[in-house]
């Protein structure tokens, strides 16, 4: 037997009936949370740094780790058939076999050698021409920079209340540092924010630094540092001020225990962090300000797609050629497909094909 339903009232149709006749409505942009602060470090041109920590006398020479196991991989068939047809590919297939005869990799120099004229990825022929006095150590042992990364991680990780700590790679970490900010921004004074007093330590107030609270520690983007006067108005600006002086304390503590300096960005996540860190280098700082609505945008739109966290070599040089309808022009004298031709994220994002 089956129940039969009783009869039900008809209604009139409700907004959202209507709305969803007419079709999907349009997709909402996800509310922000802002509610973290999170510090990025990036050590200042690490594999040369560990290097020199072994041999200070070569801290005033140019410098190169050249990893052998990077050439052996760029020996690996990477194009598909059809990619082998183009003419681009053709040229990425040339760079790359000149690279089984050497590769420096330009991210593994220290910045006496960037300073002449030494970058990403660069080939030891052409490294070798534009700094003939090039001092190259190989690395393809990874053992002192695996154990370097891990004393370094030990050292911040002291620091940490909430154990929020992660690394990538061996020359980067986050630190979620939000539990002490808001604890430190509990103990402000709002009348006398010139003489505030960062608590490292809850069950000891004198573990800590004296810091101007009206002022960001480091560069901001956009470049205004100040607090603004209603503090009440503006907490997120406040959090992340405090945050800013934390980091420089942080990064004071690094190069005073362990001769290693860092690159710092602070934001509200993971990627804005990062992103923050790459507006000014080596040894120095900079604080994502809000509102991140606008700012936060305009500021991921100016870094080129390649520098985005998350897309890859691959992914990169398909949406240059989307946007240029073309494959983007590579540069001699660099491997993997190095390309001169910079697309912003920008660009894609505001594509009219973008969805």
């Amino acid at each position: 037997m089956f129940a039969i339903d009783a009869p039900r009232a008809i209604r009139a149709p409700a907004a959202n009936d209507v709305a969803m006749a007419a079709g999907p409505a349009a997709p909402r942009a996800p509310r922000r949370r802002d509610g973290r602060v999170v510090i990025h470090l990036d050590y200042d041109a690490f594999y040369c740094a560990v290097v020199e920590a072994e041999s200070p006398q070569l801290k005033r020479l140019p410098l190169a780790v050249q990893r052998k196991s990077v050439v052996r991989a760029a020996s690996r068939p990477m194009l598909t058939a059809g990619e082998q047809r183009s003419r681009s590919s053709s040229r990425a297939c040339l760079v790359r076999q000149r690279a089984l005869v050497n590769l420096a990799d330009g991210s593994r120099c220290n910045y006496e050698a960037r300073r002449r004229g030494l970058h990403k990825l660069q080939l030891v022929t052409e490294a070798r021409r534009l700094c003939p006095d090039l001092v190259i150590v190989l690395g393809e042992d990874l053992t002192r920079f695996r154990n370097a990364s891990k004393l370094l991680y030990r050292f911040l990780r002291r620091f940490s209340w909430n154990g929020r700590v992660e690394r990538l790679g061996f020359d980067e970490i986050w630190l979620d540092v939000t539990d002490q900010v808001d604890y430190n921004v509990n103990l402000l004074n709002p009348h006398d924010l010139h003489h505030a007093y960062f608590c490292l330590a809850k069950d000891d107030p004198t573990h800590g630094f004296a810091f101007d609270a009206t002022a960001f520690a480091g560069n901001t983007f956009p470049a205004s540092g100040l607090l603004s006067k209603d503090v009440a108005q503006d907490p997120l600006r406040l959090r992340l001020l405090v945050g800013s002086h934390l980091a420089h304390y942080l990064r004071a503590e690094l190069e005073h225990h362990t001769n290693y300096t860092a690159t710092v960005g602070i934001s509200t996540n993971k990627l804005l962090s990062k992103l923050a860190g790459n507006v000014k280098k080596p040894n120095a700082q900079t604080t994502l300000l809000p509102p991140y609505d606008s700012t936060a945008l305009d500021f991921i739109d100016a870094h080129d797609i390649g520098r985005i966290p998350g897309i890859g070599f691959k992914l990169a040089q398909k949406l240059r050629e989307f946007i240029l309808h073309r494959p983007a022009a590579f540069s001699d004298g660099l491997v993997y497909g190095g390309t001169e031709e910079a697309v912003a994220a920008g660009d894609v994002r505001k594509h009219h094909s973008a969805s």
